[in-house]
């Protein structure tokens, strides 16, 4: 993408936080079912639902200013975090090992959730 603007930068940080939102939405539910731990389980879809709230007050801030467009583009960072948590559930047993595992991998992801929204918040 080309920035020129701080505009610019914002609406890349937005684009790129929106797709690894989207990516997370279909991630979470796997993770969810890979734990051999209800109360894993049960995290795992609570951080989906603030997940899709995510989404929705992105898609709320792009349909209150006309002029701002999300570009289609992929989250590569996402898609990789993503990648390590199903190596993790390819390569492990359903139990406290896996569990233990998927947790480093969903603390990854909520670290680069709150660097993408902190990122936003300063560029806006």
């Amino acid at each position: 993408m080309n920035m020129k603007t701080i505009e610019d930068v914002f609406i890349h940080l937005l684009s790129d936080t929106y797709s690894a939102e989207k990516q997370l939405t279909r991630a979470l539910a796997k993770l969810a079912r890979a734990t051999s731990n209800e109360k894993l389980s049960q995290a795992f879809h609570a951080h989906l639902e603030e997940t899709h709230g995510q989404i929705e007050r992105i898609d709320q801030v792009v349909e209150s200013e006309s002029n701002l467009k999300i570009k289609r583009m992929k989250c590569v960072a996402m898609e990789g975090l993503i990648e390590e948590a199903n190596e993790v559930i390819e390569s492990t047993e359903k139990n406290e090992v896996r569990d233990a595992a998927l947790i480093a991998a969903a603390q990854k992801v909520e670290h680069y959730e709150i660097a993408s929204l902190r990122d936003i918040s300063d560029a806006g």
